[in-house]
């Protein structure tokens, strides 16, 4: 922390000792106004004490640093001293520094006399000012004891020098620490502030509250006398509160030296330091000299690196004499409170320490007067809360390992008793119980969490899902069935996620469980239908009709209801994507007869989306959104974050198949949001996004949404995909209708000519049928614009052959269009 050293002559700031780069002074402009409005005052003859009160780190001596700095602070006589923490401590020791200081500017003064120097400025009339007493004086700066001070030495007597400084101009008296202030100094500052209301001097003092509340019985004449003195005429309290947000941010970019912070750094930065100058500023310097943050350098991985650094001692060495000076029920409750997390109920609290009544209030009083906590209020409940995150670490860290895992136990026990039926603690109450080496009720309730919330939150379900999974594996807690339903969970939540490969290596994972150990048919079965589902996710479409239609060879799998109407959807689905739409829809129509039959709302669902890909696939636009919309209604009734991406990016496309860009920009949109919001790292809504951009002809979205789709989506290679390729012709397409240069408008559609067939050779090799239809036929239309006919027709030929297996009569009508060089219909 900043300490401010003396200042010897009229005018000049404190310096300060620069050992490194200095934060940035924000967030302090309403104060610094208020004390710039008291200077003015004080300089017109109206003297005031002004006390100014913060926690620890908050920033009061850095504030007089800068209100020193001010130009109405020009032309004051500025005297500094502190107080110090000493249990005996020379009486009269801050005014013995300040008044060295007034010899030095005595002494500074080139060629004057005493005389000269306190006689009354020209034309101001009156007798010469008597110089200081010095007879008395020294005995404050000599180590005399206060027995030998002559009796008739008065406070008027002591300050005087003060009063005859002031003659020749204002002065500034800076008392750092008054909470160490010893009694004698205390006096003389009350005994100032009654006699500066017509002067012009300003007493600045500045204190700790938390200090003088911890050692109440040594400090209550200063507690006291400070409250006597807020209520005088000239007496101003300012209190500096933490820093909001934006200032933090502010001090961070600026030591950081970057316009935009790493993700991230500002809600742990702020979440750690809770808004405390002195907190951010060691973290900062932390962080730094660790090699995890580096000035000039924007790096979102740092972010993840910050819990790895240890408090920075100037925190902990503060901390630990906060703590060490609280009563022993404080600690305790600090300490329960410490575990649980950064904040606790009361109801939770009451129950977790082993005190009650009156003693538990006056000990959460305790540690809201000393800053340790504070009090909130949260649906009705009562709870405590750290006032930042950097005490509760330390406190939690400097613990014992069987006191924490006792005291996880007790709060887990508590919060099970407590919050039996409120769902949202089931993930607090596991991870109790898992610090708390309780492994089986730490697998139950993350299994609890991930089975309420796998509809609307499915990523942070399959997290939970992990945890237990890695508890049974761990552990070898000996329940099998259990373990396997977690694994299925998470075989079902990655497949719907599209995470292939996570979704690969629990399969794997269960095949060799299951071939290690009798678990029943029904797992087997499951499991090879899911290995079906994965190679439909990798668009496999060969292997997982051979899977799929073995399945149902077997019939076995019809006896259970869920797997059925799923297995039929999931053929049918394949069926749809090879263009056997009469066999598609067969699948599609005992998948729903299933569905209804047993009662399974999310499968109807499911099946109104895939009726609307059929209408899509046959051209009748209005029909398949109809379909998508009342898909729309179910999902927004259950939940189901998936297939509402689904709706959007689906309902895009067929505004896409008709021209109508904007509806298409803002329904793909709308899919991408939802994806990246529930954490779907799957690649259509962005493709569907994508194209919209290249249809609109909006080239810098166009590049900036692709290198959002790299980053954002797991191994998707954008120079190889023919996605992009294909997204990437219809840009070039687009601008060549716009480009009036005749040689830049063939170099683009040569340009998308290349790309369309790239596109086309990647989709024939993958199996993509429907998909390298739209490529060819739009390969065919760019060759037409381009005159190029014969070999126009030959693509639109080949597009013409495959949409007709779709039966797609609105692409075959379009198709046909352009064989005959006609203008293509819309629908």
């Amino acid at each position: 922390m900043w300490i401010p050293l003396r200042t010897a002559e009229k005018g000049s700031d404190m310096p300060l000792q620069e050992e490194r780069k200095k934060t940035k002074f924000a967030g302090r402009e309403r104060e610094i106004n208020m004390v710039a409005r008291v200077l003015e005052e004080v300089g017109e003859g109206r003297g005031r004490l002004l006390l100014i009160e913060g926690e620890a780190g908050i920033g009061k001596t850095r504030f007089v640093e800068e209100v020193l700095k001010l130009p109405r602070a020009e032309g004051f006589y500025k005297l500094t001293t502190r107080c110090v923490y000493f249990e005996e401590i020379d009486p009269y020791l801050p005014f013995k520094e300040i008044y060295l200081q007034y010899r030095e500017i005595l002494e500074s003064q080139e060629g004057a006399t005493e005389e000269e120097f306190f006689a009354p400025p020209a034309g101001a009339g009156g007798e010469a000012g008597e110089p200081a007493p010095l007879s008395l004086l020294p005995l404050m700066v000599e180590e005399d004891t206060a027995k030998e001070v002559k009796e008739e030495t008065t406070p008027e007597s002591r300050v005087k020098f003060l009063f005859d400084l002031e003659r020749r101009g204002p002065v500034l008296l800076f008392v750092d620490d008054v909470h160490w202030i010893d009694r004698a100094s205390l006096n003389l500052i009350k005994y100032l502030s009654t006699r500066v209301g017509n002067k012009r001097i300003l007493i600045m003092a500045t204190y700790r509250p938390e200090d003088l509340l911890m050692e109440r019985e040594k400090t209550y004449h200063i507690l006291e006398t400070l409250k006597a003195l807020g209520k005088e005429r000239t007496t101003t309290r300012l209190v500096l509160e933490r820093l909001n947000r934006g200032a933090v941010e502010e001090m961070i970019r600026d030591q950081l030296e970057v316009s935009e912070l790493p993700h991230g750094l500002l809600d742990e930065i702020y979440r750690y330091s809770g808004g405390n100058p002195f907190f951010v500023e060691e973290l900062l310097f932390s962080l730094i000299n660790n090699g995890i943050l580096y000035p000039g350098v924007v790096d979102d991985s740092a972010v993840a690196r910050i819990r790895e650094v240890e408090i920075p001692l100037t925190l902990s060495d503060l901390i630990a004499r906060r703590y060490e000076s609280l009563s022993d029920d404080a600690r305790r409750v600090v300490r329960s409170a410490a575990v649980a997390g950064l904040e606790i109920e009361l109801p939770l609290l009451q129950r977790v320490v082993e005190i009650s009544g009156e003693r538990l209030l006056d000990a959460l009083e305790e540690l809201q007067l000393t800053r340790f906590m504070e009090e909130d209020k949260r649906e009705g409940e009562i709870l405590y809360r750290f006032t930042n995150s950097i005490i509760q670490e330390y406190i939690y860290r400097n613990l014992s390992l069987s006191r924490r895992r006792y005291l996880h136990n007790r709060i887990g026990m508590a919060m099970e008793e407590l919050y039996k039926n409120r769902p949202r603690y089931y993930n607090t109450i596991a991870m109790h119980f898992y610090n708390a080496e309780n492994y089986s009720l730490a697998a139950k309730y993350y299994m609890m969490t991930a089975d309420i919330i796998v509809k609307s939150n499915p990523l942070e379900a399959a997290d939970y899902y992990e945890k237990a999974l890695q508890i049974y594996r761990e552990r070898g807690l000996g329940e099998t069935y259990q373990y396997m339903r977690i694994l299925m969970n998470l075989i079902d939540l990655y497949l719907e996620m599209g995470e292939a490969k996570r979704a690969e290596k629990a399969i794997a994972e269960a095949g060799r469980f299951i071939g290690s150990d009798s678990l029943g048919r029904d797992f087997s079965l499951r499991l090879n239908h899911r290995l079906g589902e994965l190679y439909l996710l990798k668009n496999d479409l060969k292997k997982a009709r051979g899977v799929m239609e073995r399945l149902l060879q077997n019939r076995e799998i019809l006896s259970y209801p869920e797997e059925a109407s799923r297995l039929f959807r999931n053929i049918g689905y394949v069926y749809w994507r090879l263009g056997l739409l009469e066999k598609a829809v067969e699948m599609y129509s005992l998948s729903l007869s299933r569905a209804k039959e047993d009662k399974q709302v999310r499968y109807v669902m499911k099946l109104y989306l895939d009726m609307g890909n059929i209408m899509s696939y046959k051209g009748e636009m209005s029909r398949a959104r109809g379909y998508y919309l009342s898909g729309l209604r179910v999902i927004t009734e259950h939940g189901n974050r998936f297939d509402e991406i689904r709706v959007h990016n689906n309902i895009a496309d067929t505004y896409l198949r008709e021209g109508r860009i904007e509806e298409a920009l803002e329904e793909s949109a709308k899919a991408v949001d939802l994806s990246r919001k529930y954490g779907f790292k799957v690649i259509w809504p962005y493709v569907t996004h994508l194209e919209a951009l290249a249809r609109a002809g909006e080239v810098s979205s166009f590049e900036e949404h692709l290198r959002v789709i790299s980053k954002e989506i797991e191994d998707f290679d954008a120079e190889s995909s023919p996605d992009v390729k294909y997204c990437r012709a219809v840009l070039f397409k687009t601008l060549a209708e716009r480009e009036e240069d005749k040689e830049k408008e063939k170099e683009l559609l040569e340009e998308a000519v290349a790309l369309l067939k790239e596109a086309d050779a990647a989709y024939r090799e993958r199996g993509f049928n429907y998909e390298r239809a739209v490529a060819l036929a739009f390969l065919g239309e760019v060759l037409l614009e381009m005159g190029r006919d014969a070999e126009a027709k030959e693509f639109l030929q080949q597009a013409k052959e495959i949409f007709q297996k779709y039966n797609n009569d609105f692409m075959v009508k379009k198709v046909e269009s352009l064989l005959k060089e006609e203008t293509p219909v819309t629908e």
